[in-house]
């Protein structure tokens, strides 16, 4: 089992979570405080990063491609700029992050997600047997100019209902969901501007082409009439990819 699966299983108090932390104000802490302790605050920091924003991607040398593909290493973020804001953004390369006036995210449920204008039309009708729709978030950019970008993110699985609601242990701790029922996912990604990337951007024609010698698993994007689309197949053979991107409208 992957650890993307498990993330994104657990994955239900992503947004609620960003949005909290864009309001949290930074203590500013003695320097007398022990080496050791500095370590356990960063790991700690580390941990509930990678706990409350399992849907923010990122790609190894890209930009701001899809969330938190221009975050930039600690302490790297350009001046003025809010790492929370920057770390949510979704931009073209032609926009720059101190541009960013104010990005957000938010939760949408299936109905909400296929009816987003300019979006939504372009999600997959054909699902992998086993597959179903598992989650979806809503991001937007503002940028200073006032010009908006949006990106949907969806999550297809094979994961049962069950694990969105732990259950109670009898001494009233939280149970640990059952691994099994994690199963496998895909994500698709429809965005209103063209991504960045450090990979081609396939045309749909062509697409077939690619995905006959694709020997990996990673993300890639191809142009789809006026928008991009990104799609993160996991454990899906090509023929299977195949057939959910000819079902997009």
């Amino acid at each position: 089992m992957k650890v993307e699966n498990i993330l994104d299983a657990i994955g239900t108090i992503n947004d609620k979570a960003v949005q909290d932390a864009r309001a949290y104000k930074r203590t500013r802490y003695s320097r007398a405080i022990k080496w050791g302790t500095m370590v356990a605050c960063v790991g700690l920091i580390i941990t509930i990063t990678v706990l409350t924003l399992p849907g923010i991607l990122r790609e190894p040398s890209g930009g701001p491609n899809i969330p938190g593909g221009g975050v930039a290493a600690p302490g790297e973020h350009p001046e003025g700029v809010d790492p929370i804001i920057e770390s949510m953004a979704v931009y073209p390369a032609t926009e720059d992050i101190r541009d960013v006036e104010d990005a957000t995210v938010e939760s949408v449920d299936e109905n909400t997600a296929y009816g987003i204008p300019g979006l939504g039309h372009y999600l997959p009708t054909d699902l992998p047997a086993g597959y179903h729709f598992g989650k979806a978030s809503l991001y937007e950019t503002t940028m200073k100019s006032g010009t908006k970008y949006h990106l949907l993110r969806v999550t297809f699985t094979t994961s049962s209902d069950e694990i969105i609601m732990a259950p109670a242990n009898e001494d009233g701790g939280i149970a640990v969901p059952d691994p099994n029922l994690f199963g496998s996912s895909f994500a698709v990604l429809i965005m209103d501007y063209e991504p960045r990337t450090n990979k081609p951007v396939y045309s749909f024609e062509n697409l077939q082409e690619y995905l006959e010698t694709k020997d990996d698993n990673v993300t890639f994007h191809f142009a789809y009439k006026d928008i991009f689309i990104g799609f993160s197949p996991d454990d899906l053979s090509a023929e299977e990819i195949l057939d959910v991107v000819n079902s997009i409208p």
